[in-house]
C-alpha cells in the first residue's frame, strides 16, 4: 500500500472513520494524497485524488505530472508555502500563513478559505461519484490549517454535491495524525499474517 492508502485504512479501522462503510481521506502535506473506502473495502486502484482538476487554468503540477489546476497544485502545503511567499516574501511558509490567519490576518484567512474552496470542489466531485458518508482531512498541512480550510471545504463540497449529499456530507479532521500511515501499514501486515493462516 502507499502511505495515503495505509492512512485511509487506519482512519477507517481505528480513527475518525470508524463505523463508516464509505469514506475518502485527503492527506494535505508536501503534496496531496488520498485513500478511498467503498462498501467496507479499501479501494486498491490509483486513487490519486491530488491529481483531480479543480481549476482548468490553474497552476501547473510539478514533477512527473504535466497537468494544470490539480488539487495538489492548489491545496498542498507546498501550494500554501507559495501563497505565503507571495504575501510576505521568500522566507514565509505555510506555517506562517496558518499562524497569521489564526491571529486575524484577513489576507491569510481569505487565502486559506480559497484553498478550502478548491478542496471542496474535489470533495463534491468525489461525493457525486462515490457517495461517501464522510471525507477526512489529514496530513501535516491539513491538520495545521484545521477549520480554516475544513469549513470552506465543506461549504464548497455541499454546493457541488448532488442531493442528498449536498445536505449530509461531512468533512472532518482525521484523528490519527502523522502516525496514520504507520498504523495502516501495521494493519496491512496483520491482515496478511491473518490471511496466511
Amino acid at each position: 500500500e502507499n502511505d495515503a492508502n495505509a492512512a485511509a485504512l487506519a482512519e477507517w479501522k481505528l480513527g475518525a472513520g470508524r463505523g463508516a462503510s464509505n469514506l475518502v481521506l485527503f492527506t494535505l502535506g508536501t503534496g496531496v494524497g488520498g485513500g478511498i473506502v467503498l462498501d467496507d473495502r479499501l479501494y486498491r486502484g490509483w486513487a490519486e485524488v491530488g491529481h483531480m482538476v479543480v481549476s482548468a487554468n490553474g497552476p501547473p503540477c510539478e514533477g512527473n505530472c504535466h497537468g494544470r489546476g490539480h488539487v495538489e497544485a492548489l491545496c498542498s502545503g507546498t501550494a500554501a508555502d507559495g501563497i505565503a511567499q507571495e504575501l510576505w516574501g521568500p522566507d514565509a511558509d505555510a506555517h506562517m500563513l496558518v499562524e497569521r490567519a489564526r491571529a486575524g490576518d484577513e489576507a491569510a484567512r481569505a487565502r486559506l478559505a480559497e484553498i478550502g474552496e478548491f478542496l471542496g470542489a474535489a470533495i463534491g466531485s468525489l461525493a457525486n461519484l462515490f457517495d461517501p458518508e464522510l471525507v477526512l482531512i489529514g496530513g501535516g498541512f491539513g491538520e495545521a490549517a484545521g477549520e480554516l480550510v475544513l469549513g470552506p471545504a465543506q461549504d464548497a463540497a455541499r454546493r457541488e454535491a448532488l442531493a442528498p449529499a449536498d445536505a449530509t456530507l461531512r468533512v472532518l479532521p482525521a484523528e490519527l495524525g502523522g502516525e496514520a500511515g504507520l498504523v495502516g501499514a501495521a494493519l496491512v501486515g496483520f491482515e496478511a499474517l491473518d490471511g496466511a493462516r
